[in-house]
């Protein structure tokens, strides 16, 4: 009964954060291209603060390209920075195996993008959940997802 409590909160929390994202990117001005008079400035932009998952058990998950604008996610690597209990920051990457890849491929009625924001919400879960059920990093700071779950698949049916 408590895994599905958790497995409904992690849903519901994937569903905020994709409304948070999307609400986002309709706030943020719109790049400004450089031309003869435009001046750089060398201050720095204030970044927003980012959005951090903390499990039950300490750790705390952040989206790598929330941090640093050069990261790229997609179903080949989805990167995260993880801070542990004990304060110290593991860098983690989050793949999906080819099998669960065309699974979902097979469950759309149109291609599903690689670099959909599915790939990086559902790593995110599964990390979260690894790092509450193991109470530890992935080894290597790489964990792969060669299986998807029921709620997963009936997501990326519903995912843009």
């Amino acid at each position: 009964m408590e895994t599905m409590t958790v497995q409904v909160l992690l849903t519901e929390l994937e569903t905020a954060r994709e409304s948070l994202d999307r609400a986002f990117a309709c706030l943020a001005p719109a790049p400004k291209t450089l031309n003869s008079e435009c001046r750089i400035s060398s201050k720095t932009v204030p970044r927003s603060p980012t959005i951090k998952f903390v499990t039950e058990n300490g750790f705390t998950i952040e989206r790598a390209c929330e941090r640093d604008e050069l990261t790229t996610d997609s179903a080949g690597g989805c990167h995260f920075v993880v801070c542990g209990p004990d304060g110290v920051e593991r860098r983690v990457t989050v793949v999906f195996g080819e099998a669960a890849i065309r699974l979902v491929q097979r469950q759309r009625s149109v291609p599903f993008q690689i670099s959909s924001s599915f790939w990086l919400c559902c790593a995110e879960r599964y990390l979260a959940t690894y790092l509450w059920e193991k109470n530890n990093n992935p080894f290597g700071g790489r964990l792969t997802i060669d299986q998807l779950s029921d709620d997963d698949l009936h997501a990326a049916i519903r995912s843009n």
